[in-house]
């Protein structure tokens, strides 16, 4: 069965976050680089050809480098910029320094030697004609400016048109122009590039050529060397971390995450491990939001700094008043990424967030109650009012909003059913804009928390149906375990699963294989089970070394309710067998009842298993540890069977085989077993696959036939002696 810790993982990851990236990228640098050359007041004087391949200059590149840089940032030739030109308005630095002068509406100043305004541009393409054709007098700040203004114009306007190649040429000068000037920035120009930077590579959307370019440009693959000027930053901010201020500290740490990038550092640590020290030394000087980023930050690119989630789980405890709804949400989805359990600090939080919940947007308000859900913290009065203010604002909410928060009720146990009831008449009318993970997901929790909705399951159905292939394994997995767990016998969902299934065999781990084998025998679809449990014999022999408890009780008691005969996976010695009985003592008590079925299967089917006496003796003391309970339903049979002439021996245990039946009669010298079954006993009017194994057993076993008395034959019945004399073939 699939455990509600699998649910979370495999639905965590998928949670939009704000601020969010793009997990895609690489998590490391390549290696260190070698120290990047200053960059001096010489520069002004100095074209960039002259900068990068000038022998004497004392700031040069290393001959390798500086061909390196001319190699990927001057292909093209003088005649072919020209040709490109267009008659457009530009001055363009020439290989010897020399620039040709065209109509240009925005020029440095040539007397003062100064940029113009980085932020008087409206498109891109006007910023980066300007910034190259005044390159020489470009100075730390003006490069900081420009990529600032470079990241605004993206955010702002969306371009759709393409840099032209010879502005494509020019934007990687100046990236290479950047590069080598990094000993030059300060602390805040440091940041601001970076987080310009990252802003660029957040996107990634590359809705247009212009954004695939600069992504390419920054970190692409198709770029050589392609995280060096990362690397470089990351060295410069190493050695002068003790000058950059909180705002500045938090900036960096973002744009690292956005940009996707750890870079590691020439002490063996990484760049965050000294951002933690940094942090720590000035903790109590970080604002709420700075203090919620940075713990964001350090969960998003994975690094655990128990000491610095301390530090500001303290520091956040004494500000908690003076944080908003976004740095409530994005602080304790950091605290819940990174396995960071405070519960005073989410306390608080609640009492906070219950102040002001209608602020909170629809992303937030899923942030903050899933990460309650993934420390395990069920704060009841805090989930109740927000299922309160979700359900009012039910249609703010995007699908995977949606399923994540049912997701985290059902995982914590919490009982709201108004919101689940808008969350399935939502689903319902607007299934085609669920994924698979939304999907499955939705159908996870509302089984997980018993709540039946029967219209939204048979949506659900249709829906994965229509785009099976869409789905990934644990996706359907999860699905088909969900209608299971609540006893809904869809055979035309479990038919098409079971194809795609054999289709895509290997592509499904041990842990799903397992969940998908239990689902078809706790409901039996018919034929379905025999072909699918033969044919995945050899996916679960090979699965064997990766399992776990779980994994080897219900792939047992499955095959047991099947009746699905597997004699390479059920021999003596083979690996599932030496699995079972060389992990005896990692079984749980469900697990142990599991396995005890099984060993009566073996011996229903005269096997030449043979299983230690021990062991079975485990199982069986494991079985009859369950104690039994008779309902008002039960008692009701037992008073009819008296009623005609029979004395009915209640709870009665059957030694051998450990089975407890409701009753056990005597007709016509005959012993019968009486199994009185409600509604927890059936997937719609079908019995579960335990009703059928105990009955298939008893009789074979111990020779007892056993009748059932299902609860919708029983209630209303006018006639109930009748009807019991029927069933026992008292009616000659």
């Amino acid at each position: 069965m699939l455990s509600t810790s699998s649910a979370s993982r495999n639905n965590y990851d998928a949670i939009q976050h704000a601020p969010s990236y793009n997990d895609k990228r690489s998590n490391s640098i390549r290696g260190s680089r070698e120290q990047t050359p200053r960059y001096g007041a010489q520069m002004q004087s100095t074209t960039i050809r002259d900068f990068y391949t000038k022998q004497d200059h004392p700031t040069r590149l290393s001959t390798t480098r500086g061909e390196e840089f001319l190699k990927r940032f001057e292909r093209a030739s003088k005649r072919s910029r020209l040709d490109l030109m267009d008659d457009r308005s530009l001055s363009f630095a020439s290989s010897n320094g020399s620039s040709r002068q065209v109509r240009n509406p925005r020029k440095c100043n040539r007397q003062s030697k100064t940029c113009p305004s980085m932020k008087s541009f409206n498109t891109v393409q006007e910023l980066v004609r300007c910034a190259f054709e005044n390159i020489e007098q470009m100075n730390p700040s003006s490069l900081a400016a420009f990529w600032n203004q470079a990241s605004c114009l993206l955010i702002r306007d969306n371009p759709s048109q393409c840099l032209e190649p010879i502005l494509r040429h020019e934007m990687q000068r100046l990236y290479a122009m950047t590069y080598v000037s990094v000993d030059d920035f300060g602390s805040i120009h440091i940041s601001g590039i970076l987080n310009a930077m990252g802003n660029i590579v957040k996107r990634d959307r590359k809705g247009s050529r212009c954004e695939a370019f600069l992504y390419d440009l920054l970190v692409g693959s198709g770029v050589a060397s392609k995280d060096s000027i990362f690397q470089a930053f990351a060295n410069i901010i190493v050695r002068r971390l003790d000058k950059f201020g909180t705002r500045a500290i938090v900036n960096v740490a973002m744009a690292f995450v956005h940009i996707g990038l750890l870079p590691e550092c020439s002490d063996g640590r990484n760049l965050f491990d000294h951002i933690a020290s940094r942090a720590l030394r000035s903790i109590a000087h970080f604002s709420p939001e700075g203090l919620s980023k940075l713990a964001w930050s350090f969960a998003k690119i994975n690094v655990r700094s128990p000491q610095l989630f301390a530090a500001i789980a303290e520091a956040s405890e004494r500000c908690m008043k003076e944080f908003n709804p976004q740095s409530i949400s994005i602080m304790l989805w950091g605290f819940a990424r990174n396995e960071e359990r405070y519960v005073r600090l989410f306390e608080m939080a609640a009492e906070k967030a219950m102040t002001c919940l209608s602020e909170f947007k629809p992303q937030e308000l899923t942030n903050t109650v899933h990460a309650f859900a993934t420390t395990k913290q069920p704060n009841r009065t805090f989930f109740q009012t927000f299922g309160e203010e979700a359900e009012a604002r039910i249609e703010s909410f995007i699908p995977q909003n949606l399923a994540n928060i049912v997701w985290a009720y059902a995982t914590l146990g919490v009982s709201h059913p108004r919101l689940f009831k808008a969350v399935a008449k939502k689903t319902i009318s607007s299934s085609s804009h669920f994924g698979s993970q939304e999907l499955a997901t939705t159908s996870w929790a509302f089984a997980t928390a018993k709540v039946n909705e029967p219209n939204l399951f048979h949506v659900i159905a249709e829906n994965t149906m229509a785009r099976l292939d869409e789905f990934e394994p644990q996706h359907l997995s999860n699905i088909v375990w969900a209608f299971a767990t609540s006893k809904l016998p869809h055979r035309r969902l479990f038919e098409a699963v079971a194809d795609s299934v054999l289709r895509r065999r290997t592509e499904f781990s041990p842990q799903q294989i397992s969940t998908l084998i239990w689902s078809y025998a706790y409901v039996p679809v018919g034929s379905v089970n025999a072909h699918l449990y033969s044919e995945l014999e050899s996916i679960v022999i090979a699965s064997v070394d990766a399992c776990d408890s779980q994994f080897l009780a219900n792939i047992a008691w499955s095959y047991a309710v099947a009746n699905v005969q597997a004699p390479l996976l059920f021999q003596n010695r083979s690996a599932f067998v030496n699995a079972i009985l060389s992990r005896q003592e990692e079984f749980s008590l469900r697990e142990l009842c599991q396995l005890h079925q099984w060993i009566l299967w073996q011996k229903e089917i005269k096997s030449d298993l043979t299983v230690q006496s021990s062991f079975q003796q485990l199982c069986y003391n494991a079985y009859t540890k369950r104690l039994p309970s008779s309902s008002a339903f039960q008692k009701n049979v037992i008073s009819e069977l008296k009623s005609i002439g029979l004395e009915p021996h209640e709870e009665y245990r059957l030694a051998d085989c450990g089975y407890m039946l409701d009753a056990l009669v005597e007709v016509n010298g005959e012993a019968v077993g009486i199994e009185v079954d409600g509604p927890s006993h059936f997937a719609g009017r079908e019995p579960l696959g335990k009703m059928k194994l105990k009955q298939r057993q008893v009789l074979n076993i111990e020779g007892i036939r056993v009748v059932s008395i299902p609860y919708w034959k029983w209630d209303g019945n006018s006639n109930k002696q009748e009807y019991l004399k029927l069933k026992l073939d008292m009616i000659y």
